[in-house]
């Protein structure tokens, strides 16, 4: 998830755990302490792209991090507040919950998260947007609230638990929803006899209204848009040739082996004047909420060179950003021509 629901995750989480206690320290060290997974971007920074893209979201992002971190931290503070009534194990129980919620949350998306590192595979249940006002302002407002009272008022607590049972509510909700909304997709596809080998739901950005499904079939990727305002469940699907034979020559390659493991096996190819582009299909494009027109927002560049294979991520273009989300909204609205 991004930053913000990261922090007010761990504030909600640290004042449940020990807002009696601690009072607004409880807050900060948690929102503190849900922020410390993410970190990885900044080691990931001197990678190249493809180990950038496995190593952000890894052992982080692990229930290995998880152990060892709230071991480390529990003796940490248990040493920094041990003239507080605080024992280990509530400090175990504050730092255990607070990064299991953090990495939980980040399971929800699209990216995903390696949870059982060191196996490779990475968990993502496509449930959340990576940034989603409903699952996180709830939380935001409590916590705003919570810190202007004394830390021995019962509301404080009371608040705290509030905005967090309605954001594991609404967490459960997509869940729910998810499931209600492939139901729709399959439906559509067996009522056109579209034969496919698999299919991937996501929520489009910032709602839960207006869902995507990539499709793969023999020879190509279908993509299609559905929303709960739409007046009917024909849903319609555009064509993508797959073109994966492009890499034939390139396949044992590692750094391509490593982006094509990202992809979790979504991805066509196109070619490109230095070589070859790997569009990876997950994350949707920039535009076009209509045709799905447009360039993918997570785009790789394989240029060839007599001496070697370089891999480096496309430059994202947000331009017309408040055209974009016009359309993004009357699409949610259920409106498929504008």
């Amino acid at each position: 998830m991004d930053s913000l629901t990261q922090l007010v995750v761990g504030a909600a989480i640290g004042e449940s755990a020990l807002g009696k206690k601690l009072g607004n320290k409880a807050v900060l060290w948690g929102a503190a302490a849900g922020s410390l997974s993410d970190l990885d971007v900044i080691p990931g920074m001197f990678l190249d792209t493809p180990d950038r893209l496995l190593f952000h979201r890894g052992f982080s992002h692990s229930l290995v991090f998880v152990i060892v971190a709230t071991l480390f931290f529990a003796w940490l503070f248990s040493k920094i507040y041990k003239r507080k009534q605080i024992s280990r194990r509530e400090w175990l129980f504050y730092f255990g919950l607070i990064f299991s919620g953090s990495i939980l949350i980040d399971a929800l998306t699209t990216y995903g998260t390696q949870l059982l590192w060191p196996y490779k595979y990475r968990f993502e249940f496509n449930t959340l947007f990576v940034v989603d006002p409903l699952f996180t302002l709830p939380l935001l407002v409590t916590l705003i609230m919570l810190m202007f009272k004394r830390k021995d008022s019962s509301i404080r607590k009371r608040l705290s638990n509030i905005g967090l049972i309605i954001a594991g509510g609404y967490m459960l909700l997509t869940i729910v929803n998810k499931q209600v909304i492939n139901t729709v997709f399959r439906e559509s596809l067996d009522k056109q006899g579209i034969t496919y080998i698999r299919m991937l739901s996501n929520p489009t950005p910032l709602n839960q209204v207006l869902w995507t499904a990539v499709v793969e079939t023999d020879t190509a990727y279908l993509i299609g848009f559905y929303s709960h305002f739409d007046k009917d469940k024909n849903v319609n699907f555009n064509s993508l040739p797959k073109n994966k034979y492009l890499l034939d020559e390139l396949i044992h390659d590692d750094g391509v082996q490593k982006i094509l493991r990202f992809t979790k096996g979504y991805y066509t190819v196109e070619p490109d004047s230095t070589g070859f582009v790997v569009n990876d299909l997950r994350f949707g494009k920039v535009t076009n909420w209509k045709t799905g027109e447009g360039d993918f927002v997570f785009r790789y560049k394989i240029a060839l060179t007599k001496d070697k294979i370089t891999i480096t991520q496309a430059e994202r273009s947000f331009e017309g950003g408040a055209e974009v989300f016009a359309q993004l909204w009357q699409r949610m609205l259920g409106k498929k021509d504008f």
